[in-house]
């Protein structure tokens, strides 16, 4: 026997009232009797209303339309088990139809009380038999259950309630404190991952929801049992890491990087990042950034060098002026040389004087075009450079496209952006200021990809520097955000064509290139028979 512990439910009306003929004379109805058939006539609107009894009284009246949508929002018990429940949905009749339209769905939130499971999850359009659809998912913080459930509430409450933050406070607090106790400085996600953790006889840190991200699969629960159920040993495990520094700062950070940490412990081994607690710390918890190190990198320089890489790479975690995509740059442009058979080439900056790393930075990608012969061009569609390249406030956008505009942009701003030309996911914009041919300028990365789950194109833009790769000041904002919305309006538009790309040889041979979405939704090019070397190997 279940015990209701709260209970409450709103629901919306919509009746709309049609004439019972229609005059022929009416200028307006002569456009519609084009489409006029016996199976579906021609409905003059008279009258809207919006109050339970016109619908209840004109429920199967013809000459009316009628709708009803609900939301209901249940906490039950039952035996040790507490459940929040939300109900939604909703029924409607058209003008002239003698039947309804039904959409039943429920959100749910199970948690047993006695064992700690909880189970999360929906049941859309479950008034059918056979066209519904569910989805359950059994203690997995990583798809934040707590919160998502309450959001996808506030959501639907925004439809029925003015203030609807009030009777969420008001389900959460009675659900919530129904199962486990408040804890200061923790979420309501936080909250259930403790119980369901001391539940289970977990042995945790402080900081435990860090890795949620990470406590799910075959695997987790295999080494986690071995391990005696230490979660933070049962993480040092499946990842490969050792030392008694690691596993002290594990017990410390609010966010897990382990690409990062992976990367400079391939890098530069357990020796030398292990010598410096700090450090560990601040790699542990970086903002997320995938480095990556080229196969030849390491083999190809002495030990001299490599303690110079280290130096520069402790400078990018500090994040002072250093950044990730500068130094992974540098990385990838030094391994290509090499590759070309730059033998005596030598990475000599430690990271430490900036101007300096971005001199060397320069003068190899220097090097690296004189590789790299001929002359490209990147077409985008017309409509384009009409909507992109107009004034905004005083600043002045302009897509980058040929090799010259785009050595030009390096060669004032001090930056890599010339070896983008070839990174066919990347449309560069310059934003400059005052004027066109302004030296005050942002470089500008958007990165284009195609999401298959929602059948659209996604934008982001994921570098806006100024020079010498130095952050911008606030002043920026209003205009990035107008140049935001002007470019993803130009890769929504239906008129939207892939960028192209051409390559002038030096012998007068043209190649030229197309670009599509490949099956993981990235931006590639079609034709890669003439690849050519870059340090992106794009095209």
């Amino acid at each position: 026997m279940s015990n209701e512990i709260f209970k409450i439910s709103f629901a919306k009306y919509h009746s709309e009232k049609y004439k019972d003929s229609t005059s022929l004379d009416d200028p307006d109805t002569q456009v519609y009797l084009s489409d006029y058939s016996p199976k579906h006539p021609y409905f003059t609107r008279e009258k809207v209303f919006t109050d339970e009894q016109t619908f209840v009284d004109n429920f199967g009246n013809p000459i009316y339309s009628v709708q009803r949508e609900h939301l209901m929002v249940v906490i039950e018990e039952k035996d040790e088990k507490i459940s929040l429940k939300i109900f939604w949905g909703g029924k409607d009749r058209r003008v002239g139809k003698t039947w309804f339209r039904r959409t039943n769905n429920v959100e749910f939130l199970t948690v047993n009380r006695k064992t700690g499971d909880f189970y999360f999850g929906y049941l859309h359009n479950y008034q059918k038999k056979r066209k519904f659809t569910k989805s359950i998912r059994r203690n997995y913080f990583l798809g934040k259950p707590v919160s998502s459930t309450f959001s996808k509430l506030k959501n639907i409450l925004n439809l029925y309630h003015p203030n609807p933050s009030e009777i969420l406070f008001e389900v959460s607090s009675k659900f919530l404190n129904n199962i486990c106790p408040e804890h200061i400085g923790m979420d309501s996600d936080q909250r259930l991952m403790k119980f369901y953790l001391d539940k289970k006889g977990f042995k945790y840190p402080n900081n435990f929801w860090v890795f949620s991200e990470f406590m799910w699969g075959k695997d987790y629960r295999k080494v986690l049992k071995k391990n005696q159920f230490r979660i933070v040993d049962t993480f040092m495990q499946l990842w490969g890491i050792k030392g008694k520094k690691v596993k002290k700062y594990l017990h410390e950070i609010d966010s897990i990087n382990i690409a990062c940490y992976k990367f400079a412990n391939e890098l530069f081994g357990d020796d030398w990042i292990n010598q410096d607690g700090d450090f560990i710390k601040n790699v542990l918890s970086y903002t997320p950034q995938s480095f990556k190190v080229p196969e030849n990198f390491k083999s190809s320089m002495s030990l001299e060098e490599l303690r110079r890489v280290y130096s520069s790479f402790k400078e990018t975690i500090k994040g002072d002026y250093l950044n990730a995509w500068s130094f992974q740059d540098h990385i990838n442009i030094y391994s290509k040389l090499k590759d070309y058979g730059e033998t005596d080439l030598k990475w000599l900056t430690d990271g430490t004087d900036f101007k300096k790393f971005q001199e060397e930075h320069y003068l190899w990608s220097e090097k690296l075009d004189h590789y790299r012969k001929g002359s490209y061009t990147r077409t985008y569609p017309q409509y384009f450079y009409d909507f992109i390249e107009k004034e905004i406030d005083g600043y002045f956008p302009v897509i980058l496209k040929t090799s010259e505009e785009y050595n030009k942009e390096s060669y004032i701003q001090q930056n890599c952006v010339k070896g983008y030309i070839g990174k066919v996911s990347s449309m560069i914009i310059s934003l400059r200021k005052g004027d066109i041919e302004s030296t005050t300028r942002a470089t500008i990365e958007y990165r284009i990809i195609f999401l298959e789950h929602f059948k659209t194109i996604h934008v982001d833009r994921v570098q806006t520097l100024g020079r010498y790769n130095q952050r911008l000041d606030e002043s920026w904002n209003d205009v990035l955000f107008k140049l935001d919305e002007i470019v993803l309006s130009c890769h929504k538009d239906e008129n939207f064509e892939s960028v192209k790309i051409s390559k002038l040889c030096a012998n007068g041979t043209l190649l030229a290139s197309d670009s599509h979405f490949d099956e993981s939704g990235n931006l590639t090019w079609t034709n890669k028979k003439h690849k050519v070397e870059s340090y992106y190997d794009e095209w």
